[in-house]
């Protein structure tokens, strides 16, 4: 799991003006504007009642939509004073519900850092469902396969991992968790899968605060997708192998139906090129964000304002961790 500074975000500011004096001016002159603020009617839907508004303040921006009391209240980008930037939704001046979050990381040796979140927000912190992704990249050549990335996607519950599926790529070779996370965010759960591509090996037991303790061991055959061989093993704290059953050993009935289960598992992870169409949708995410963050008129644009929303949710059409938990687990209780 990567170790980041992630699961914090910067400083949310808000705007503090008269309102009065706000009021005054927009119905004199059609808006507010002074040196770092611009504020005027939000025309987008004839039956809205708010404000559009670009404004500065210590080093962050803002653009986006108001209420009545010129709280951001509706969608808008944040540029945060330490780089990071917000782009989503807010309600009574707190990210709420959809949104996408950047973390400004900077370069890595040769390589660029990115980090984002996309997904669910409940006052300001990350919450229910949504997607992690960490990106490396190199500097000039800037490919999918070029680019090394982790992901998570599932539950998330106060800004922190609760239940979900967890990826890792580096080069041609990734690696696949499913299951629970523990209040510090390690792997920990009597259930979980863990799926090797570089063996095409797939763990099936129990892990704890991120080891390996006991469950079955399967190796697949990546022409045909047949199990080739299967164990049962256990492990000390460190993860070193303590015991092995081997599958002759095991009871027929609890063999077939761990193949039953593994092969399922398999199939459903290979079934759809997750990694990238997570990678995809942070590469639209951020093109959109940069080709448009200084346009205050986005959120003016009949046209333009539908894309926002449903960029800001898309993070819900990621589907591998509905597919595992739906495709695999549901028909698990057929095996019994």
């Amino acid at each position: 799991m990567k170790k980041t500074s992630s699961m914090r975000t910067g400083s949310n500011e808000s705007l503090e003006i008269d309102k009065n004096k706000v009021l005054e001016q927009i119905s004199t002159n059609g808006k507010y504007q002074t040196e770092n603020v611009l504020i005027k009617k939000w025309e987008n839907d004839e039956n809205a009642d708010g404000y559009l508004t670009y404004y500065t303040k210590n080093n962050s921006s803002f653009i986006g939509i108001l209420d009545d009391y010129f709280q951001r209240d509706g969608y808008g980008i944040n540029f945060l004073e330490n780089g990071d930037i917000y782009f989503g939704n807010y309600e009574k001046d707190k990210r709420n519900k959809h949104g996408l979050y950047f973390f400004a990381l900077g370069a890595k040796d040769d390589k660029i850092c990115k980090e984002c979140y996309f997904g669910f927000w409940k006052e300001n912190l990350k919450d229910k469902n949504g997607i992690y992704i960490w990106l490396e990249e190199p500097k000039e050549n800037v490919t999918y396969d070029s680019t090394d990335f982790d992901a998570y996607i599932g539950l998330i519950e106060n800004d922190g991992f609760k239940r979900g599926t967890y990826l890792n790529k580096i080069g041609e070779d990734y690696y696949l968790y499913h299951g629970n996370f523990d209040y510090q965010g390690r792997k920990t759960d009597e259930d979980a899968y863990i799926y090797s591509s570089k063996h095409d090996r797939l763990l099936h037991g129990r892990i704890y605060e991120d080891v390996f303790i006991e469950g079955y061991i399967s190796f697949f055959d990546p022409n045909t997708g047949l199990i080739i061989d299967l164990d049962h093993s256990t492990f000390d704290k460190d993860g070193n192998m303590k015991d092995i059953t081997c599958k002759e050993d095991i009871e027929k009935d609890k063999v077939d139906k761990e193949e039953k289960i593994m092969t399922l598992f398999r199939n459903v992870i290979l079934g759809e090129d997750y990694f990238g169409i997570i990678y995809n949708k942070y590469i639209k995410y951020k093109s959109f964000i940069e080709e448009n963050m200084n346009q205050m008129d986005i959120f003016d644009n009949r046209k333009m304002f539908p894309k926002i929303i449903d960029i800001c949710a898309d993070y819900n059409n990621n589907n591998i961790y509905e597919h595992i938990e739906q495709k695999i687990f549901e028909k698990i209780e057929t095996f019994e």
